[in-house]
């Protein structure tokens, strides 16, 4: 069972779990992410940015494999690899996660609740909404050849450094610095902020941002330091979506 987006954020902004059919995946609150611990937390979320635009630089054609194939072969010939992606899936599904030959599957084989091609990339896009982890720009014109990049993924586990990469940046916006931020300036204080979710976090975060914005830009306005002809207010307005 997948979500219309509005459905979906909905459930999101009031923290409840989200039920595919195959599974339910469940938004983490900071206060699970503080256990987990922050840097293993960005790891896992480095590991759903994984899709098959990591190999593009290897000059390998890719215009008929999919991302589920990629992740496949990870985990299929990479113990280590598989082991830290089942539990970045399990973190967010709260079950077991197996492979077979092909596929992934939740709990026992017989009650075929299997990952593969075909919901693979939207399971992905529900924990990335969950996280409130941006999608990203993809190139789509690959050259035909798919033969030699499915031979590149029976390689693949020598090609350790391709995920090695995907190690994040630091950034002087941290997990860290947006919970104080809203902890204060929202009057609610940390132990309110534990109980909150990532997508909750971030979308104070960002509601705020909108609202500050706004009473700038009207304060501005109002001082004659800002020409308000200038100004559309449909795009000022603080109660519009969030764009991820």
């Amino acid at each position: 069972m997948f979500y219309c987006i509005e459905d979906l954020e909905l459930l999101l902004l009031f923290g409840e779990e989200i039920d595919i059919g195959i599974c339910k995946l469940y938004p983490l609150k900071l206060k699970e992410i503080v256990k987990l611990g922050y840097s293993k937390y960005n790891y896992y979320i480095s590991l759903i940015l994984i899709d098959k635009s990591i190999l593009q630089n290897e000059n390998t054609d890719l215009n008929d494999i999919d991302n589920f194939e990629v992740i496949y072969g990870l985990c299929n010939y990479d113990e280590q690899f598989k082991d830290n992606y089942f539990n970045m899936l399990e973190l967010f599904s709260k079950e077991t996660i197996n492979l077979s030959d092909g596929f992934f599957y939740f709990g026992d084989l017989k009650e075929n609740r299997i990952i593969n091609k075909d919901n693979f990339d939207e399971i992905i896009k529900i924990i990335k909404r969950i996280n409130f982890v941006k999608e990203q720009k993809k190139e789509e014109d690959y050259n035909p050849g798919n033969e030699e990049a499915r031979k590149f993924i029976e390689e693949i586990k020598k090609k350790k450094e391709l995920y090695a990469k995907l190690n994040k940046n630091s950034n002087s916006v941290t997990l860290y610095s947006i919970s104080s931020s809203i902890a204060w300036k929202s009057h609610i204080g940390i132990n309110s902020i534990r109980e909150l979710t990532v997508y909750q976090l971030y979308d104070a975060y960002y509601r705020l941002g909108l609202i500050d914005n706004y009473d700038k830009t009207m304060h501005g306005i109002y001082a004659g330091t800002i020409d308000g002809k200038k100004i559309k207010l449909e795009e000022i307005d603080w109660s519009k979506v969030i764009d991820l």
